[in-house]
């Protein structure tokens, strides 16, 4: 919703193209203990700097989004391989 909101109809196209492949990544994440709670403050962040119509506010915050995600897509990958890895929820 957000990128439709955004106004910008290729972040809208883009994000529409590559939405099947977000979500079969989205569950790895819960492998990872706090990555649900950081996601969901990353998204209010996101949100209130759009609301708040913050471009910069909202473009920093959805980088460190992109970052965590980033950091906790790669750890989750190490902790699906390890099946003795407790799955957090």
């Amino acid at each position: 919703e957000l990128a439709r909101a955004s106004g910008n109809r290729v972040l809208l196209i883009i994000m529409n193209s590559i939405n099947d492949l977000l979500q079969e990544s989205r569950y790895l994440p819960y492998y990872i203990p706090d990555a649900p709670k950081r996601a969901w403050d990353r998204h209010a962040e996101i949100l209130h700097a759009f609301e708040a119509k913050n471009p910069q506010a909202a473009r920093q915050a959805m980088i460190e989004h992109l970052k965590d995600v980033e950091s906790d897509l790669e750890a989750s990958k190490v902790r699906v391989l390890d099946k003795s890895a407790p799955r957090e929820r």
